[in-house]
């Protein structure tokens, strides 16, 4: 259920204003990320995203909401080569008495961690290049 969706990305920008947010949803009780919705601006600019739909698909799948991060109305960093991350806690449903057996998940965990990072080092090698 790994997802991204990228909104309100500028179609030619500034490099040196653009900035990026990333809203990650988090399963607390498996520990496992459900998706990640990155959002595009520049320096100082509100925020153009609201947690609430996400939150509300999943609610409709059972989960419950534990924290928003994410406060809105928000302001896109000023800072250089700084993404801005925020999570939203969520926890999923329990079925029956004990936990579910789920085959797989440890992997997913790891593949879904090891692909996050590789974002992660991948983005901050192209902005020590930039710089």
């Amino acid at each position: 259920m790994n997802e991204s969706l990228n909104m309100s990305k500028p179609a030619v920008a500034d490099d040196k204003t653009l900035r990026v947010v990333h809203v990650m949803y988090l399963d607390d009780r498996v520990r496992e990320w459900l998706c990640t919705d990155t959002v595009f601006g520049k320096s100082g600019a509100t925020i153009n995203y609201d947690t609430a739909r996400r939150i509300a698909e999943y609610s409709a799948q059972g989960y419950t909401l534990v924290k928003d991060d994410f406060i809105s109305a928000r302001t896109f960093r000023r800072a250089p080569s700084s993404d801005q991350i925020f999570t939203v806690h969520l926890s999923s449903p329990v079925v029956g008495t004990a936990e579910p057996v789920v085959q797989g998940v440890a992997t997913r965990r790891a593949r879904t961690r090891g692909s996050l990072m590789r974002r992660l080092r991948e983005r901050l090698a192209f902005m020590a290049k930039r710089d």
